[in-house]
């Protein structure tokens, strides 16, 4: 992933992009993962209680 993000900066400043623009990207480039993390660590922690469930439903 880290080497997309160094590409798209490269491609932004040999483009003539201002710098304003890079940083942005950049915080950008951050960002989304940042807020993506907590929502994929819930979808993760809802599976693995609905599993337990099931275990729990299918025992005598």
């Amino acid at each position: 992933q880290l080497s997309g993000l160094f590409l798209s900066i490269y491609i932004l400043t040999c483009s003539g992009v201002s710098a304003s623009m890079m940083l942005l990207t950049l915080y950008g480039g951050y960002l989304c993962p940042m807020r993506g993390y907590p929502y994929m660590n819930k979808q993760k922690e809802l599976q693995v209680e609905a599993e337990n469930q099931e275990v729990e439903a299918l025992s005598p």
